[in-house]
């Protein structure tokens, strides 16, 4: 009684779980609708205590001192394994009954089925027989009764269809109390439409002005637009025409001032004369026509001979133009190859990198109760992470739902992923367990090392405050520990 009474009132030990494994404790421990009522922590065989997760705090886990000695009293310890296997002899001989109970109930239990067929079997048989005796007595009584009152027969016929006009009105009044409901809610459902196109309309009446002005604005904005191009057209033009018209006075008067001093030379003196100025005009005009006639005929074969060197010239420029043009297409079909190729390899790389990360979080998801994924966007530049239940429906996909633990898994998984697709001599973690508990940190860093040992043609560096994994299992010189104490 005192033991009992100090394993209940100290100890509590009813509020105190034992699993086998740490999925186990785990499974049960992550989430607060898995925790058992009353639960206090839970003990695995391999002395990790589990608490549970609360309404403000997630799921802990701590190792446990491994206890000396047996820490209970008992025989020796040949008593002990005697007291083992007489009670595995008992569990073993109990097995074995049960597996021939188990096999007898299975026997009994295909008979019983064949007995159930015969005898559905011969009910069925039963059942026609009646049905044939039935119909029999029918015969019977309809000749018997064929006897009686021509009266008591229009009474019985008059009672059935009496009875069947009852139920065709109840079924009648059934139809037509079905067939209200449905026209009622075919009403409710009409005026719900009415409702929403009336608004729809509304909205629409009162989105009619502001497009219409919004239309006057840009019709306004376009004819500005062309009034002020044309403007400056115009204002252009007479700008060219002013500088044509400056430079043709300036011209002129270069002109008079050669024609007086040509003139003053040849007369020794101004000379008025007797025409007007129109046929002096149409004089010299008359003289221009005749000295031009002269110089074309002179200049023509100079003008052939510079029309030949424009035309050979044109030629050659055009040839390289088509040549340039060709380079053109060709170097722009081999860019839209290029980038097809390059879109190519990214889809390559995305699909290996997905495929990487979805064979490492395999295991994890067991644990959690629901499958992750990896999705990768490109179109929106944005990296997702996709959980489905057991059923295959999407559970949830924001990552803050997931404990300390789990997060730093799955970010271990998506940098192994990355780095199986990387080619850096040198790949580095600094501080990588510093958040996580004793369990998830003897997974990650197991991970980690596999990883590692799998690509051995790479270098790897892990910097840790809390000391190196298990390296028992680990070949001598492959992997070195390097520990810096503190000054």
């Amino acid at each position: 009684p005192v033991v009992f009474n100090h394993l209940v009132d100290q100890k509590s030990v009813e509020s105190i779980l034992v699993c086998k494994t740490q999925d186990i404790a785990k499974s049960l421990m992550t989430r607060r609708e898995n925790v058992p009522d009353n639960v206090a922590y839970t003990i695995t065989h391999d002395f990790y205590r589990f608490f549970p997760a609360r309404e403000h705090t997630s799921y802990r886990s701590y190792y446990m001192e491994v206890p000396t000695g047996s820490g209970m009293l008992r025989a020796t310890m040949s008593n002990l394994v005697q007291e083992r296997t007489e009670e595995m002899q008992g569990l073993e001989e109990h097995l074995r009954d049960l597996e021939m109970e188990k096999n007898e109930v299975i026997k009994s239990r295909k008979s019983f089925e064949a007995e159930k067929r015969r005898a559905m079997a011969e009910i069925q048989k039963l059942r026609k027989e009646v049905a044939n005796i039935n119909s029999q007595m029918s015969k019977v009584k309809s000749e018997d009764e064929s006897n009686q009152s021509d009266t008591d027969n229009l009474r019985a016929r008059l009672r059935t269809r009496q009875t069947e006009l009852d139920v065709a009105e109840e079924k009648i009044s059934d139809i037509l109390e079905k067939r209200e409901m449905m026209n009622n809610l075919l009403k409710e459902k009409e005026e719900m439409f009415k409702d929403n196109k009336k608004q729809l309309n509304e909205l629409k009446s009162a989105t009619n002005p502001i497009t219409k002005e919004l239309r006057i604005l840009e019709t306004r904005i376009s004819s500005k637009t062309k009034e002020m191009l044309n403007q400056e057209k115009l204002i252009k033009k007479i700008k060219s025409e002013i500088e044509s018209l400056k430079s043709e006075m300036k011209k002129n008067a270069d002109e008079e001032t050669q024609f007086e001093s040509a003139a003053k030379k040849i007369t020794k003196k101004e000379v008025h004369s007797d025409r007007s100025l129109k046929q002096l005009n149409a004089k010299i005009l008359q003289l221009k026509k005749k000295l031009s006639m002269e110089k074309d005929c002179e200049n023509i074969e100079d003008f052939i001979e510079e029309f030949n060197e424009l035309k050979d010239r044109y030629s050659k420029l055009k040839q390289h133009i088509d040549t340039l043009n060709e380079h053109l297409n060709a170097i722009y079909e081999m860019k839209n190859e290029r980038s097809e190729n390059i879109l190519y390899i990214r889809t390559l790389i995305t699909n290996s990198v997905r495929r990487k990360f979805n064979e490492m979080i395999k295991k994890f998801s067991v644990s959690t109760g629901s499958e992750i994924f990896l999705r990768i966007d490109h179109h929106n530049k944005e990296l997702k992470f996709i959980f489905k239940n057991e059923s295959g429906t999407h559970s949830n996909s924001d990552v803050s739902s997931l404990s300390g633990g789990e997060k730093s898994y799955t970010q271990m998984c998506l940098i192994c992923s990355l780095w199986d697709m990387m080619q850096p001599p040198f790949r580095c973690l600094d501080e990588w367990d510093v958040f996580l508990d004793a369990v998830n940190r003897k997974e990650i860093s197991r991970e980690l090392l596999k990883f590692s040992l799998r690509n051995q043609d790479r270098q790897f560096i892990f910097i840790s405050p809390q000391g190196a994994c298990d390296l028992s299992e680990v070949e001598h010189g492959i992997v070195s520990v390097t520990e810096i104490k503190k000054s």
